[in-house]
């Protein structure tokens, strides 16, 4: 009674374990889809980061969706087809994930000021060589979204926009840099009059943006954190399982 018992248990395990990890499969194949398609339809996005190609969005993307869809890969099939080399592979794997996000969260959090400053500076490049440039729709309709959305002007104010390569000497701002009361003055940011205009930056509102949510960004940690733990404890138990199995289909050859 006990032998049946585990050997359902055992299937249970395996068959949520391949149907999580497949459904996780298609999620990597999703990013990855639109990794491609934020490559090919908004390349101008990247000029917000010049220096750091690498966190484009759709880098980010392809980058995730092709560790995702690695990792599940090994994970679905080998519990799938009960292939022990993959199972310890995917456990391998998750592993590996599981410490690199640890050290990185750490890093992070330990030169959160360096990262924040050296943004900061990346988005004034962008600002002052990219903005209003030919080829730069992506830049200019993510800093308009992003002014109206949060009330703010330029990365550490409105002054951040006066005399960059758009408009040399002269002392502008978007029109989206412009208090709503203002906003139906046309060419509002051309004033020349910084009372039209928000005098907060978009960096110190982004920090208050996060921080209002940051139980949102634990919760989704935790979250994550744990569902990789399970998934270890699930691909051991597999391969503990398979194992025994193997073992006790020897002994019963032998004994035939």
């Amino acid at each position: 009674m006990s032998a049946v018992m585990c050997r359902s248990l055992n299937t249970c395990v395996r068959c949520l374990f391949c149907n999580l990890n497949a459904i996780v499969w298609l999620s990597g194949c999703g990013l990855i889809g639109t990794g491609l398609w934020l490559r090919v339809t908004h390349r101008t996005y990247s000029i917000l980061l010049p220096q750091h190609a690498v966190a484009r969005l759709d880098s980010v993307c392809l980058i995730l969706g092709a560790i995702t869809f690695l990792i599940t890969f090994f994970g679905c099939c080998g519990s799938w087809f009960k292939n022990k080399c993959m199972l310890i592979t995917y456990f391998t794997l998750v592993v590996l994930l599981f410490f690199t996000e640890f050290i990185l969260g750490t890093l992070v959090f330990f030169f959160r000021d360096d990262l924040s400053r050296m943004l900061r500076e990346e988005l004034i490049t962008g600002i002052e060589q990219h903005y209003g440039m030919p080829k730069s729709a992506g830049l200019q309709a993510m800093w308009t979204h992003m002014q109206n959305k949060l009330s703010c002007c330029g990365v550490r104010g409105y002054e951040d926009w006066f005399d960059i390569a758009a408009w040399p000497e002269k002392k502008y701002v978007p029109d989206s840099c412009c208090k709503p009361d203002y906003q139906i003055s046309e060419n509002c940011g051309q004033s020349g009059n910084p009372d039209m205009w928000h005098e907060t930056g978009c960096s110190e509102q982004v920090q208050i943006w996060l921080m209002q949510r940051l139980h949102l960004v634990g919760t989704v940690g935790l979250v994550i954190a744990s569902a990789q733990f399970l998934c270890m404890l699930a691909s051991l138990l597999l391969f503990c399982s398979s194992g025994k199995r193997s073992k006790d289909s020897k002994i019963r050859v032998t004994d035939i």
